[in-house]
């Protein structure tokens, strides 16, 4: 399990379902990486995000990481774009 350090905060990337209408798949309009799930968050991250809680996410400035298959972000707290409720 990774563990975020200072200000960092450590999102899984969630991948969006494929859609089917009548057999026929839908593509996704969106980049795949926008939205994540908060895994960890730093002792000195400024904001304070809640663990499993999806958090809007930029398309660029963030660490990249895959463990197992699942894509990890690990990036400042201030980056993360917004929390979605």
């Amino acid at each position: 399990m990774l563990k975020a350090l200072n200000n960092r905060v450590v999102v899984k990337v969630i991948e969006p379902e494929e859609q089917k209408v009548s057999g026929i798949i839908i593509p996704q309009m969106t980049v795949a990486d926008d939205i994540g799930e908060v895994v960890s968050v730093g002792k000195d991250a400024e904001v304070k995000f809640d663990i499993g809680g999806k958090v809007l996410l930029p398309h660029y400035g963030c660490n990249v990481l895959e463990d197992s298959g699942i894509k990890y972000y690990v990036l400042y707290a201030s980056d993360i774009l917004g929390v979605i409720r």
